[in-house]
């Protein structure tokens, strides 16, 4: 059958439009490609993805020099999965960006964690789009560690010495003990603000010591006591805070019976003496309920503190009265035993 004169055309017009569809989908295709591959954005979306995933192998060839801590192998990762949460992961670009810099902020929740900067590379794409590639990239710490330690104790983070810049200005605590002619006492403290994840301190000396994990982040290392030294110590703290806490609460105590646990160079007897208690309590006896010993640091051999609590129970003729006590003393082992160098009144 003869094929009509009309059908011919049409036909002809038919594959002559499927061959100009075909050559502008590819061209369409191509610019889209282009335009993809040339994006800035695409760096900031294959960071994010990886740092959503924790693909380190990503994310560590963006920096110019990467923490040592994560050259450990599953550190950076770990760091990833524990403090950057994905579904509180995103990015933005700084306002101030311009076609010469252009700026990416990182954010996890409202905290920022790292920042992306793009520069032209002097480049275009075929549809003569500028191209970018990376020019620097930082993250931000999003914590600080604080590690205190005794004099004599040397602290490693992960096996490894703390660098000495981290060592902020030692502090003798109270001055307590420089007034009995110890002016070498101090705490000292780091404070790592940087960048950088470590998963344990560990303390070094040739004593015993004993670490205090106030937080996560935050550790004290002191000399261990033992259990021995500790049940003495609380031993003399208990006598010794009964003759205070009747001293200043019950009229006309003398301070005479509080003289002998106060350390004889220290000037806190000086300052006892001067509590006027002639306008105290009267009670027909008293008791002493919920003592709570807590927080025993060991500085030296021969120095500590022990914070105290407990209630005076004053039992008069009608009524009973409670005076709550909450404090530090600071105790100096003598070769009269110990003796109370200092104390700091607590308040909750």
């Amino acid at each position: 059958m003869k094929m009509s004169k009309f059908k011919k055309i049409f036909l002809i017009s038919w594959a002559a439009l499927l061959v100009v569809l075909s050559v502008a989908l590819t061209v369409f295709g191509f610019f889209l490609n282009d335009f993809e591959n040339n994006r800035p954005e695409k760096f900031c979306e294959e960071l994010l993805n990886a740092y959503k995933t924790a693909d380190c192998d990503v994310i560590l060839p963006y920096f110019s020099e990467a923490p040592a801590a994560f050259g450990v192998d599953g550190v950076f990762e770990e760091y990833i999965n524990k403090y950057l949460p994905a579904e509180e992961l995103y990015y933005y670009e700084q306002s101030s960006a311009t076609d010469e810099i252009k700026q990416y902020d990182f954010m996890v929740g409202s905290k920022k964690f790292a920042m992306l900067k793009l520069a032209p590379t002097g480049e275009k794409s075929f549809f003569n789009q500028i191209c970018y590639s990376p020019v620097s990239f930082e993250e931000f710490p999003l914590f600080e560690y604080t590690i205190t330690f005794a004099d004599g104790i040397s602290v490693s983070a992960d096996g490894s010495p703390i660098d000495s810049k981290f060592l902020t200005e030692p502090t003798t605590l109270t001055d307590s003990f420089t007034k009995i002619g110890k002016p070498e006492y101090r705490l000292n403290k780091y404070v790592i603000d940087e960048f950088t994840y470590i998963r344990d301190f560990a303390p070094v000396s040739d004593l015993a010591t004993s670490r205090v994990d106030v937080s996560e982040l935050e550790k004290e290392f002191y000399l261990s006591t033992s259990d021995t030294e500790a049940e003495e110590l609380k031993a003399f703290c208990r006598e010794f805070y009964k003759k205070y806490a009747v001293y200043v609460t019950v009229a006309y105590q003398k301070i005479a019976k509080v003289y002998p646990y106060l350390h004889e160079d220290s000037d806190i007897g000086a300052r006892l003496a001067l509590v006027d208690n002639r306008y105290g309590e009267y009670p027909r006896s008293y008791t002493f309920e919920n003592e709570v010993f807590s927080n025993l640091y060991r500085y030296s051999e021969t120095d500590f503190s022990i914070d105290v609590k407990f209630d005076l129970v004053l039992v008069k003729r009608s009524s009973t009265r409670s005076c709550a006590f909450n404090g530090k003393i600071f105790v100096s082992m003598t070769d009269d035993g110990f003796k109370v160098v200092d104390m700091e009144m607590i308040s909750e």
